[in-house]
Parts: C-alpha cells; sequence; structure tokens
C-alpha cells in the first residue's frame, strides 16, 4: 500500500509540473501571436481616425523622419496632421477594446512649444492656462481605461514644431502570467503650426439687462482698439450685460477675465459665467455681467459741458496670446439708478474672509498652494454665512429700495470620491439672498481617507461665484450605514428560530408521552411472549455452534 501511494503522488507531481510548464508556454504563445496594440482604437477630436485595429489611417502613416523632412521642405499640408495657429488643443479619444489594459502615454514637443495633457475638458480653462509654467516639453502619464483626454498647446515662438505620441499597453495586466513588461507602442506624429504674433478677431456685443442690444451689429476688437486707448463702448446701467465670441469657427481658450476701474469714483464689478473662463467660439459666448455704480462727481472724461464719462478696462487672456484689454466707458450724466450690493461669504458674521464684494479670496481659490484653506479630519461640518453688502448711499435712494438676488442653485463638487458633500440649512435651487445673513452648513461625509478639493458654486444665468477648500479625511472614517438594521434582523431571526426549535420539541416530547400512556396488558403479554421465543432461539443457535464446533 506505501508503495502504491508513493507512486500516485510522484505521478500526480509530474502532471502537475507538466501543466504549469505548458500553461507558461500557452501565454507566451498567446502573448506572441497576440499584439494588444491590435486591439486599440484612437480617434481625434472624437471622429477623424488615427489608429483602428493595428492600421494607422492618414495623414498618420508618416515617420518622424518624413516629418522633419516635410517642414524643411515646407509641403506638410496634406501629408501629415497639421495643428493650425488658432487650434490650441484638440481631443484625443483611446479605446483599448476588450483587453483594455492599462497603457502609458508619452508626448515630446520639440524646443519652443509647450504641451500638456489634461483628463477634464474644463480644465483648458484653469486658471493656471494662462501660465507658461503650466506646459513642458513633455508629458508622461498612465491611465487604467479608455479616456478621452485633451492635448493643449503653448506657443513660444514662431515656427513648425514636430510633436510625437506613444502609446504603449502593459501586458501586465491583460497577461499577467507571462512576467512581461516590453511591447510595440502606438507611435505617430503630428506638426503644431505656432504664430505669437497672430491676432484673433475677438467679436463683443453689449447688451442692456433685457437682453436688447446697443446697436445691431456687434463690435469687432480691431474696431474697438482702432483708436489708440479709446473705445466706442459706453454703458449707461448699473447692470450691463457683454457676449464674447470669436470670428471664426476654431474655438479660443478666455481665462483670467478682469475689470479695472480708471476713476476712482467709479465702481466696477465683473460677475457671469464667463467669471471662471472658458472656451469661446463663433457659436458659443462667453457671457459677462458688469456691474456699474457711479460716485458723485462733476462731468470730467472723454464729455465734454456737463457730460459725465467716467472710465474702466475690461481685460482677458487669451493663451497663448498676450493679454487683450478693450476700454469701456460709463455715462454717469444719464445713468439709470440701481444700487449694485456685492456678494459676501464668510465663516462668521463681518468675517469677510471668503467672498467679499463678489471676489474670492485667494486662499479660498482652487489651486492656491500651501495657502489654501484646508478642513482638518476631526471637522465633520462647516458653517458658512451669506448675505448681500450695499455700498453707502450716494443719491436720494433708500438703501432698503434695493431687490434680492437670487440664484437658481448652488452646487457642491469634489475632485476625489472619497466623500459625499452635501449643502444644508438653506435652498439650493432658487435660493434667496438678501443684506440678512443666511447660515449655510458644508456637510463632508467622508466615507474613505484622503483628501480632496470641494467647490461650492453659486450659479445664475448672469451670476457666477464659487470657493473652494481642501477636506482632508481621518484614516477611520464612521460610515453611516445600515449595520443596526442588519443586526436587528439577525437577532429577531435567532429568536423566531429559537421559538421554533422549542416548539418543535415539545411537539416531540408531547408525541413520546402519549405513546407510553398506550401500552395495554395484552401488548405487555404479547411482549413477553416475544422474549420467550427470541430467547429459545437464541439457545438453539448457541447449541448449533457448539455441535459446529
Amino acid at each position: 500500500i506505501a508503495l502504491t501511494i508513493s507512486l500516485v503522488s510522484l505521478l500526480l507531481f509530474i502532471s502537475a509540473s507538466g501543466a504549469e510548464n505548458a500553461l507558461d508556454q500557452n501565454s507566451e504563445r498567446i502573448l506572441e501571436e497576440t499584439k494588444l496594440i491590435d486591439d486599440y482604437w484612437i480617434f481625434l477630436n472624437g471622429h477623424t481616425p488615427i489608429f483602428e485595429q493595428g492600421v494607422f489611417k492618414d495623414p498618420f502613416k508618416v515617420s518622424p523622419k518624413e516629418v522633419e523632412q516635410l517642414i524643411k521642405s515646407n509641403t506638410t499640408s496634406d501629408k501629415v496632421y497639421n495643428s493650425s495657429v488658432t487650434e490650441q488643443f484638440f481631443q484625443l479619444s483611446v479605446s483599448a477594446g476588450k483587453t483594455n489594459p492599462e497603457y502609458r502615454l508619452l508626448v515630446i514637443a520639440a524646443e519652443g512649444l509647450g504641451i500638456r495633457v489634461v483628463e477634464h475638458y474644463e480644465a483648458l480653462w484653469e486658471h493656471e492656462s494662462g501660465s507658461r509654467d503650466a506646459f513642458s516639453i513633455y508629458s508622461f502619464q498612465e491611465y487604467t481605461r479608455a479616456k478621452d483626454l485633451w492635448v493643449h498647446f503653448y506657443c513660444e515662438k514662431n515656427g513648425q514644431y514636430v510633436v510625437h505620441f506613444a502609446i504603449t499597453p502593459n501586458p501586465d495586466v491583460a497577461f499577467p502570467m507571462t512576467g512581461s513588461s516590453e511591447h510595440p507602442s502606438i507611435s505617430f506624429t503630428t506638426i503644431k503650426t505656432c504664430s505669437i504674433n497672430y491676432h484673433r478677431d475677438f467679436v463683443l456685443t453689449p447688451m442692456d439687462l433685457w437682453g436688447n442690444k446697443h446697436r445691431q451689429e456687434s463690435y469687432h476688437l480691431q474696431e474697438l482698439i482702432a483708436n489708440g486707448t479709446e473705445s466706442n463702448i459706453t454703458f449707461g446701467m448699473a447692470r450691463n450685460h457683454l457676449e464674447l465670441k470669436v470670428g471664426d469657427q476654431s474655438g479660443q481658450i478666455i481665462v483670467q477675465p478682469e475689470v479695472l476701474s480708471l476713476d476712482d469714483t467709479l465702481t466696477v464689478g465683473l460677475l457671469g459665467k464667463g467669471l471662471r473662463g472658458g472656451i469661446a467660439t463663433a457659436t458659443h459666448s462667453l457671457e459677462y455681467t458688469f456691474a456699474l455704480d457711479c460716485h458723485n462727481k462733476s462731468g470730467v472724461g472723454k464729455g465734454v459741458n456737463d457730460t459725465d464719462f467716467r472710465k474702466f478696462m475690461f481685460s482677458f487672456i487669451p493663451p497663448p496670446f498676450d493679454r487683450v484689454e478693450i476700454p469701456m466707458w460709463v455715462d454717469c450724466k444719464q445713468f439709470v439708478e440701481g444700487k449694485f450690493f456685492p456678494f459676501n461669504v464668510e465663516t462668521s458674521k463681518n468675517g469677510k474672509d471668503v467672498i467679499y464684494s463678489g471676489k474670492t479670496f485667494d486662499i479660498y481659490q482652487k489651486g492656491a498652494g500651501p495657502r489654501q484653506a484646508n478642513i482638518p479630519p476631526e471637522v465633520g461640518a462647516t458653517e458658512f454665512y451669506i448675505y448681500l453688502e450695499p455700498y453707502a448711499a450716494t443719491t436720494n435712494q433708500s438703501e432698503e429700495d434695493f431687490v434680492f438676488d437670487w440664484f437658481e442653485r448652488v452646487d457642491v463638487s469634489h475632485t476625489h470620491d472619497i466623500l459625499d458633500p452635501e449643502i444644508v440649512n438653506i435652498a439650493t435651487r432658487g435660493l434667496a439672498v438678501t443684506k440678512d445673513f443666511q447660515r449655510m452648513v458644508l456637510v463632508y461625509n467622508c466615507k474613505q481617507p484622503g483628501k480632496t478639493n470641494v467647490t461650492v458654486s453659486f450659479l445664475q444665468h448672469d451670476h457666477g461665484y464659487d470657493f473652494n477648500v481642501i477636506k482632508h479625511c481621518p484614516n477611520k472614517v464612521q460610515i453611516k450605514s445600515t449595520s443596526g438594521f442588519w443586526r436587528f434582523l439577525f437577532a429577531a431571526g435567532v429568536i423566531f428560530f429559537g421559538c421554533f426549535l422549542v416548539t418543535v420539541l415539545r411537539a416531540l416530547i408531547h408525541k413520546e408521552h402519549s405513546a407510553s400512556k398506550d401500552y395495554t396488558p395484552t401488548s405487555t403479554s404479547k411482549r413477553k411472549s416475544e422474549t420467550e421465543m427470541s430467547t429459545s432461539t437464541e439457545h438453539s443457535r448457541v447449541q448449533t455452534y457448539d455441535d459446529n464446533i
């Protein structure tokens, strides 16, 4: 028996070793026969194919050396993809098909061109987009699934620049048993044309509160600055709208819009959706609202006699181009009175520390660095006070005559899914704000350890206010759950099952007790007879056994 067991064990060991070797060889053969790149689909701007299941499409077949030769010979128009002067970014969609492994994206640009790759469309007009420091000559990142990415350019010099792309699958994810970390890449090359002296054709449409245009035709930027520092845009109301577009279809990123009063008796505030930045096209405009207040002063400015014109500057950065400054005027003589009451957010009454006069303090702006407001792990909620603060009266109108401001909604968003924040104690839809303090509570509801940006936004068709904090969630998070309910359900089940067992046992005992009461003398006599017969039979069996011996 011992010998048999040893032979069986040896056969099992040899069989297992052979299976393992066969599995390794089979995995290597699969990796050798299956090119991961053949399962990839790559598109430009959502519809132009670059690479489909192992095949490059025109105009992405040209090698890097051929691209450099085409640039030197100035024949790049049709043979290679060329991002024009006005094309500041493009969308790169990467799909890994069925295998869906991790992949690495490497982008390298020639000296004189800055690049960066972002995962969210809104990141294109972040505050840092107007700064060269946000860009580099290369970008290397890893991704774990199909992604829509945006490649953003920043021109430093005039010329045409080669941009190399390499997408490399990670076979360790698709075939983890092979131990291989090398695999062919999907490589292609494009060109970016830069002209830092180029001027976009910006189109501006000033309107009143009801959307009525100042004139039938919109203003073009070159028309507005034709006279040097003068322009023809003049406002005469407390609140005025402005739409900003570009003259061609190629989108233009707009960041860091600002207003600056050039008269100490003129107060200017900037509101609107475009306040956060955005992308203007020929069909999509960025909207701004100028909140104006004329203080008492006799006629001074570009007018004469009894006129009273006061000047302010509206400016923005259209990267990679320089800041655009547009002078504008306020007709304070014909000014239609209407008070501008700045929107304030504070952590304590009259604290003036989060948003004051419609402007968010630096520490509550996203990306403020080490100085940004941080919420420690032990804090589960933060309270804020919101209200409107009127300026000192400059007319005979009473401060009590102003109407309240309102917001369509109050949104709260976050960058990492480690919490479920919510706004309580105020209406998050149709919020009315007056000069009276309203207490707003931001509850963080941490569910995982870590830290994340939390942004609160007050949104209206012509308003845009927001502030941001960094919330740190504790390592041991107390998650609200239904565990108490399940414990109750389990206890109830145990009690029910126990009652059921008691009932069954009582029934069995009752049945046994009833059966014992049913015995009669006849049955006793019968049992005695059967016992005697059994004894007689047993004696006979013993006798027979002795005889056989």
